[in-house]
């Protein structure tokens, strides 16, 4: 997409399923929506248990916590540990983007943790992939989580 001085002074909206709000359309954030809208509809997860762009000291309770923002945490219950969370990318994710993941995971502690780029995601527990393929065919909620 070519930037032009209106493109950057009128750039185009669309709006949030989770935080209901309009968000500037970005790579990254059309990612980031066909992903809640996969845990939304088609996994049926709870829209409250869902945080989007979230600051990691929000989610976490150790003292000193790096000044980051977490693209998707799930959570199974409120006021517990996420389950998986999901760092979205406008292209496959490099090696220090699944470690950029991993440092956040320290502090969260999540069960799973996700890369996804269009139409793709990549998911891992205890360091090893455990799906990688097309949004698409990703298998059921149950076949990864404990409901």
């Amino acid at each position: 997409m070519k930037t032009t001085a209106s493109s950057l002074s009128n750039p185009k909206t669309l709006r949030c399923l989770i935080r209901q709000k309009s968000v500037i359309e970005t790579p990254e954030e059309l990612v980031r929506q066909e992903i809640l809208s996969y845990l939304l509809n088609t996994w049926k997860f709870p829209r409250h248990l869902i945080a989007v762009e979230v600051s990691l000291k929000n989610v976490c309770t150790i003292p000193q916590v790096p000044k980051r923002r977490i693209d998707i945490a799930c959570f199974h219950k409120i006021d517990t540990p996420p389950i998986l969370l999901i760092e979205c990318k406008r292209q496959k994710p490099s090696k220090k983007i699944f470690e950029q993941v991993l440092g956040y995971n320290y502090f969260l502690q999540a069960t799973t943790i996700g890369l996804s780029w269009p139409g793709s995601i990549a998911l891992y527990r205890n360091f090893s992939l455990i799906y990688h393929g097309y949004l698409s065919d990703l298998p059921e909620k149950k076949s990864f989580f404990e409901t």
